[in-house]
């Protein structure tokens, strides 16, 4: 499959697999990277496509209650690393999470070149009622 083109396959979509994904593509000088947040009434989750050319060096995954993270590290021929940090944090979290989710953006602001994206489920939204509690943006927006 090429970039952007996964999805759920025939087998889920038979079994009647509500699904809602987002795929976002970033690209920085010549590299092209995608990602896509999946959610299935079974899963959800983060995947992340790299373009032909490029080479993965590094790959570690994390999955928590309070997110799920992916840091990538790619290289080009002739060209720098860059550090690629995908998250997907659930929608609501007790706020307490948000200090897992800072610590990773401070973790982020570390590397010298680093790109930072994800689905960002604010705290302040409940999106079961589509309501909004307060109008503070989360610190980690903020940093």
């Amino acid at each position: 499959m090429g970039p952007g083109g996964a999805g759920v396959d025939r087998a889920q979509r038979k079994r009647g697999l509500q699904q809602k994904s987002r795929i976002l593509r970033f690209r920085y000088k010549d590299i092209s990277l995608y990602t896509k947040t999946v959610k299935t009434d079974k899963v959800v989750g983060v995947a992340a496509y790299v373009t032909t050319g490029i080479s993965v060096i590094e790959r570690e995954r994390t999955l928590a209650l309070e997110y799920e993270s992916m840091w990538i590290k790619l290289k080009k021929v002739n060209s720098h690393y860059l550090e690629f940090l995908a998250v997907y944090r659930p929608p609501n979290i007790l706020s307490a999470a948000a200090e897992s989710h800072f610590g990773l953006a401070k973790e982020a602001a570390v590397h010298q070149w680093v790109l930072n994206a994800g689905d960002f489920n604010a705290p302040s939204i409940d999106w079961e009622n589509l309501t909004v509690e307060g109008h503070q943006l989360p610190s980690v927006l903020s940093y």
